[in-house]
């Protein structure tokens, strides 16, 4: 969603966000050209035109010099909790399970949940899990 990229962005320069939490909407920037259907980068930068220059990078999405584990390393050391639907029919979940997994910190939380793209009950619930765990 982009309301996840907002988090993640303002997470990573603005040091008055304390913490943030991610459900769904995202697909890597990278690793993404192969599966038209997920939209990659260019739902970005042409559909939404949230991050025009993107565009440049068009068929050479390999080459865009960030992707969200850089932006999540930005994050840290603040705390962020990250949550991915493995039927999300817009993601590169291979690839996004590769850069998540090679995130390192203490402060870092990822699940990946049975579920599609959405935010309802069960959600709202992992959230208020993990935000009560942080004032332990």
């Amino acid at each position: 969603s982009t309301g996840s990229l907002t988090a993640l962005y303002t997470g990573a320069i603005d040091n008055r966000v304390t913490g943030i939490a991610c459900f769904s909407g995202l697909n890597p920037l990278r690793g993404t050209e192969e599966i038209l259907s997920t939209g990659g980068s260019r739902r970005l930068w042409e559909l939404h035109n949230l991050l025009p220059k993107l565009g440049f990078f068009q068929g050479n999405e390999s080459s865009i010099p960030f992707d969200y584990d850089d932006i999540i390393k930005e994050v840290s050391p603040k705390h962020c909790l990250i949550v991915t639907p493995n039927k999300d029919r817009f993601t590169n979940h291979r690839y996004l399970k590769s850069i998540l997994n090679n995130i390192r910190s203490q402060n870092f939380e990822w699940k990946e949940t049975n579920d599609v793209n959405r935010f309802q009950k069960e959600q709202h619930q992992i959230f208020l899990n993990w935000f009560s765990s942080l004032n332990k």
